[in-house]
């Protein structure tokens, strides 16, 4: 399946190829098992044009008064992944009233989880604006981070520049 989306008569996502399978047998117990998701060459172009509005926003700010419903309350999401991966994508923002602009380009990514109260494993390789970077990522339980407990984390990030490393704990919270 390719994809293609268009929104303000340009296209911001198109992609040659769009994989997704899903187990079936956990779908009858409740639970939400991807095998896997794949984005394969694509070219994603974000851009705030010089009035503010931007090609990704769906609907009219001026007419969409509609004010969205609180999320329905609820327990843990039984969900996880066997396989999630980008393969040779780009990615191009430019914004019109900043005039900054940026590309990331040969984005690779493949990340798995079993769930999301399992550990997560992430690795992504790509050029920034030019310049090569590599990522990894090891994360304790998705889950703690989305209730706002702490997660142990272990990242490593490269480039042709720099080298950082992080282990510890992170928690996600408001910003002030």
């Amino acid at each position: 399946l390719s994809l293609k989306l268009v929104l303000h008569e340009a296209a911001i996502v198109e992609a040659g190829q769009l994989r997704a399978s899903v187990k079936w047998g956990p779908l009858l117990t409740g639970s939400v098992r991807v095998q896997e998701m794949a984005l394969i060459e694509a070219d994603v172009e974000l851009e705030r044009l010089e009035d503010g509005r931007s090609n990704w926003e769906f609907g009219d700010a001026e007419t969409d008064t509609e004010v969205p419903s609180p999320a329905p309350e609820g327990g843990e999401i039984d969900a996880g992944f066997d396989q999630i991966r980008i393969v040779r994508s780009n990615l191009t923002y430019s914004d019109a009233v900043s005039e900054t602009a940026f590309s990331i380009t040969d984005f690779d990514l493949a990340a798995e989880a079993s769930s999301l109260s399992e550990p997560l494993k992430l690795n992504s390789s790509g050029l920034f604006d030019d310049n090569a970077f590599n990522i990894a990522l090891e994360l304790s339980t998705p889950n703690a981070l989305l209730s706002g407990e702490t997660a142990e984390i272990d990242l490593e990030f490269a480039t042709d520049f720099a080298d950082m490393a992080y282990v510890g704990a992170a928690t996600l919270g408001e910003t002030q």
